[in-house]
């Protein structure tokens, strides 16, 4: 049997530890979104999920950094009291000895491990991070300008009467009845002039069938993948 001419190293690291660029941008952001608010809404949640996550990530490894570096001191220490491991008579600092050297490699394992995870979790993160950024300048935000309350409102009912209609017409599509008891009550839930259009699907529809099909589809948050690998997350995100 001939030696296998791929290393475990190179295997690992083709291992994808974070959502394909495809997952993040077509099957999270624009599938929950269903409009351009719908979308930016989206990203901001994921893209606050990783924040979070990589800001205790950052003080996890700066932990085990600090502890590698206090079980080298004391590997030093002891190799100074006692001189190398072949020269350690009592068998009490043999294990010592031992002990600290696992400490050590135990350190320097987990600091790879992190290291790998951070890398894939920083992808995504840049990803929902340009997403964002692309998503605010469709909506006509300025940098810095906040959204306002009333505008939020409007964006968000807007949001919902999409989803509600895509709804209602994927049931059509699959020849089903056109609104179930979910749907519903969904509707009775929304303010009373979006329900009452909403409800035309019951009334006409074959035009309401043809109107969503004609609807442009939303383009999904395609962010430069260039831009991406430019921005550095540890500098951006607050952590002591």
């Amino acid at each position: 049997m001939t030696s296998p001419t791929t290393t475990l190293e190179t295997l690992l690291n083709d291992c994808e530890m974070a959502h394909s660029t495809l997952q993040c941008r077509h099957f999270i952001t624009t599938r929950a979104g269903g409009t351009n608010y719908g979308m930016y809404r989206q990203a901001l949640r994921e893209l606050s999920s990783r924040t979070n996550n990589l800001k205790e990530e950052y003080l996890v490894i700066a932990e085990a950094e600090v502890e590698r570096e206090e079980a080298e001191f004391d590997l030093a220490e002891h190799v100074e009291a006692y001189g190398p491991v072949a020269d350690v008579a009592d068998v009490r600092e043999g294990f010592a000895r031992r002990r600290l050297v696992i400490r050590v490699a135990r350190a320097n394992a987990a600091l790879h491990s992190l290291g790998h995870t951070v890398k894939w979790h920083e992808c995504e993160w840049r990803e929902f991070y340009g997403q964002a950024m692309l998503l605010r300048a469709r909506l006509g935000l300025l940098p810095g300008q906040a959204l306002d309350r009333e505008r939020r409102a409007a964006l968000d009912l807007h949001m919902w009467e999409r989803q509600l209609e895509n709804g209602i017409a994927a049931r059509m599509l699959a020849h089903e009845h056109a609104i179930d008891s979910n749907l519903l009550e969904l509707l009775r839930s929304m303010p009373e002039q979006s329900a009452r259009r909403l409800m035309q699907a019951v009334d006409a529809p074959v035009e309401f069938l043809d109107r969503v099909k004609a609807r442009q589809r939303v383009e999904a948050p395609n962010v430069d993948l260039d831009t991406l690998d430019a921005v550095e997350p540890r500098r951006l995100i607050e952590c002591p």
